[in-house]
């Protein structure tokens, strides 16, 4: 731990582990705590946010989780809109059956046979699927929308017919034309996607810490977004830990001491759309308020 941040988050260094030797670990460490520049040494500097999920009704209920982050800057992202977006980095999945599926077509290879010609040709495709999705997140925005509720097949679909007809207008008409794309994109939305959550949990064992999931395991389905605590640090609790020297070892993460009432507090928060949630200026709740109650955590 390097530094207690005023949203309750804290720093923390990554060494690479080939870094064995103890003067050289703790020399980056150092370094780190007067706010040198790691750009150049063989750690990174990064960001700790960590919560746990209450409303899930055991599988993980309690369990703390541990999100690190490179967006070292509190103003910069907030912990409640990091933890909304680790809870959907799965749908990276989405992505990827976007483009391999929906726009390039199940089992089609690329045409072409020079190595050259093959990159060009996927950046093509990466170039499109992001024009697309582009067109998506703008026409969300505008209509108040989750961009998860538009349809991706359907504006490709749109993108496909329009094409060749509006191929040839000239740019200046572009923004004349585009309201009523937008509009056209929104037209028609998906539902809205039910709120749910599941353990952190794997089907098969592999070399890792995360535990295989037990016969008859299912998810949450909440009524509304699940409810969030982000577990917040204080600068007491980081002068504790210098004073014992256990503070001082690189990559370190504080043990069950941190839920006791002197060290850190459960903030409550509520997931749901980042736009709304930027929007609303009281969404965020100050780093150490009176009145939360103490984080069990682990």
């Amino acid at each position: 731990m390097v530094q207690v941040l005023p949203d309750g988050t804290y720093l923390t260094v990554l060494i690479d582990p080939q870094v064995r030797g103890k003067r050289r670990r703790a020399a980056i460490l150092a370094a780190a705590m007067t706010g040198e520049d790691l750009t150049d040494a063989p750690a990174h500097l990064v960001r700790v946010i960590e919560y746990d999920v209450p409303d899930r009704e055991g599988n993980g209920t309690g369990e703390l989780i541990v999100v690190l982050t490179t967006i070292t800057e509190p103003a910069a992202a907030h912990p409640d809109e990091l933890a909304a977006a680790y809870h959907q980095r799965w749908e990276e999945q989405t992505g990827n059956d976007q483009l391999k599926t929906h726009l390039r077509g199940p089992g089609r290879v690329l045409r072409s046979r020079l190595p050259e010609l093959v990159h060009q040709e996927i950046w093509a495709w990466l170039l499109v699927h992001h024009a697309i999705s582009v067109l998506i997140s703008q026409a969300a925005e505008a209509a108040d929308l989750d961009p998860d509720r538009v349809s991706f097949t359907r504006v490709l679909r749109l993108v496909r017919r329009t094409a060749t007809g509006t191929a040839a207008f000239p740019p200046e008409a572009w923004d004349r034309a585009l309201p009523f794309v937008l509009a056209e994109v929104t037209r028609k939305v998906n539902p809205q996607r039910r709120h749910r959550s599941y353990p952190r949990a794997i089907k098969r064992a592999r070399h890792n810490s995360y535990r295989v999931k037990k016969p008859g395991e299912t998810g949450t389905r909440h009524p509304g977004p699940p409810t969030i605590n982000i577990h917040t640090s204080t600068p007491e609790l980081l002068d504790q830990l210098r004073l014992s020297g256990i503070g001082l070892q690189p990559g370190y993460t504080a043990p069950s001491s941190r839920s006791t009432a002197a060290s850190s507090s459960a903030v409550p928060c509520t997931f749901g759309p980042v736009n709304q949630r930027r929007a609303d200026s009281n969404h965020h709740p100050p780093a150490n308020p009176s009145t939360t109650s103490t984080a069990s955590g682990v």
